[in-house]
């Protein structure tokens, strides 16, 4: 759970332009999100503070009744009627109480996020976690400033992979708390002339899903582990992780399973995994053989990404390059063996934080998020997906394309994207590897959820 307090669970569902003015980029931003109190959907009236901060929350640019400091509680709250968990509110509009008018400086920082407070009326306000990074807003307000270039003359193949990267990761904005949205549609998956397990390249349709921006880290899996203890479920391993910031390992497929079931549970939502094809006893204990009808693929709830939906997710908008940026890799983009990082030296395993190629990161570089605001797609750990591995799969012609799951037989699970001890070639958007599903590994996972 993306949370401080397990009593409050923030999900932002979009953030949509709202104006007054057709002719002006609009500075009214109707935000909407789901809260729970004691593990359910809150109903009723909650107040809310909110302001604008930078990646540290070391800088506030704005807060609802202009207060904020440093990243500061605001002192003045929100009142929003929450049916169901669901709210929305309209930031920046000073027709509602305690609300302040947002400046348009605030949205020429690349650098912004939105923070949130809670307060059910009985535990105290609650800051919700993590803050969210707005991604359109300055673009949205650099297009009007740019609105007398002729059509045509920027060009893709003018842009710099990073700032394409950011350009495209402006689409995905409407998706739960820590997550993207990847939109329905093809893609090219694969490569030509690759290695025999990867290729010929094919086209693959999805339906839109969600999938977490950053590899689960120890912290996040500790809280949901904790609860799944307490509430009926078994783990063959506890997990562990180079700290509670990086991404939780030393697990088996199972137990990533189970936890995916349980983080669901634990957030009101339906799971995805059953024991059964009748979908009737859910998946918590024991290590279970499950195939695809096992899976209740429309459910809400948290699950593994598809081997598919995990590489389009990675390719992040961009077609046929062999990383998320483009074609070429350097120390700076990624967490491999010999990129220099910080972290090269520590013991086992050589981890960085997730998300830590934000900008910040040494070897010094730009923000690494492909075209969807995804981290450490290539490196860092290894990422189980939901597919048995099979290796000639790419040339079965009468393998379905359209939301394919891969087959029902073999006793490997794929894994995805490289890690901190593969080489640099290894963490292309096509690569495949694969272990088996009871091994304990220095691999980790990402959630997905599919779209209602």
């Amino acid at each position: 759970m993306f949370l401080l307090n397990p009593r409050f669970l923030l999900v932002a569902l979009a953030f949509l332009f709202s104006s007054f003015l057709n002719a002006a980029v609009p500075l009214v931003l109707e935000y909407s999100g789901r809260v729970s109190s004691g593990g359910s959907p809150f109903t009723g009236s909650g107040s809310f503070r909110f302001a604008f901060v930078d990646s540290t929350a070391t800088t506030t640019y704005w807060s609802n009744d202009g207060t904020s400091t440093a990243g500061s509680e605001p002192t003045a709250a929100v009142t929003v009627t929450v049916d169901d968990g669901f709210y929305s509110v309209y930031l920046g509009d000073d027709s509602v109480t305690n609300v302040t008018v947002i400046a348009e400086s605030v949205f020429q920082n690349d650098d912004l996020y939105l923070r949130v407070w809670f307060d059910d009326g009985s535990a105290g306000s609650q800051l919700l976690s993590p803050d969210q990074r707005v991604v359109p807003a300055a673009f949205a307000i650099r297009a009007r400033e740019a609105d007398s270039v002729a059509e045509g003359v920027i060009t893709e193949a003018m842009l710099s992979p990073a700032l394409l990267n950011k350009l495209l990761g402006a689409t995905s904005s409407n998706a739960p708390t820590g997550m993207a949205t990847v939109a329905a549609g093809s893609f090219t998956m694969g490569e030509d002339g690759g290695s025999y397990d990867r290729s010929p390249s094919r086209e693959i349709t999805l339906a839109e899903f969600f999938i977490d921006t950053h590899e689960v880290d120890k912290d996040t899996w500790d809280t949901t582990y904790t609860w799944a203890i307490a509430n009926g479920y078994d783990f063959d391993n506890a997990g562990s992780a180079a700290a509670s910031t990086h991404p939780v390992c030393q697990l088996n497929w199972y137990d990533i399973v189970k936890w995916c079931n349980a983080r669901s549970e634990q957030d009101g939502l339906t799971p995805a995994y059953y024991t059964n094809q009748y979908l009737s006893t859910i998946y918590r204990t024991g290590q279970e053989d499950l195939i695809s009808t096992y899976v209740k693929w429309d459910a809400d709830g948290y699950r593994l990404p598809t081997e598919a939906e995990w590489e389009k997710a990675a390719r992040g908008g961009l077609s046929s390059k062999t990383y998320p940026w483009g074609d070429t890799i350097e120390t700076s983009f990624a967490n491999y063996n010999g990129s220099g990082d910080d972290f090269e030296a520590a013991a086992l395993p050589r981890t960085t934080p997730a998300g830590y190629y934000n900008g910040s990161q040494l070897p010094a570089g730009s923000d690494m998020a492909n075209g969807l605001g995804l981290y450490d797609v290539a490196g860092n750990i290894s990422e189980w997906v939901w597919d048995r591995y099979q290796r000639d799969l790419y040339k079965d012609e009468t393998v379905t394309t359209t939301d394919p799951r891969g087959p029902d037989t073999g006793t490997s699970r794929v894994l995805r994207g490289g890690s901190w001890g593969s080489a640099s070639t290894m963490l292309g958007c096509a690569i495949r590897d694969f272990g088996q599903t009871d091994n304990v590994s220095y691999s980790g996972f990402r959630c997905v959820r599919s779209q209602k």
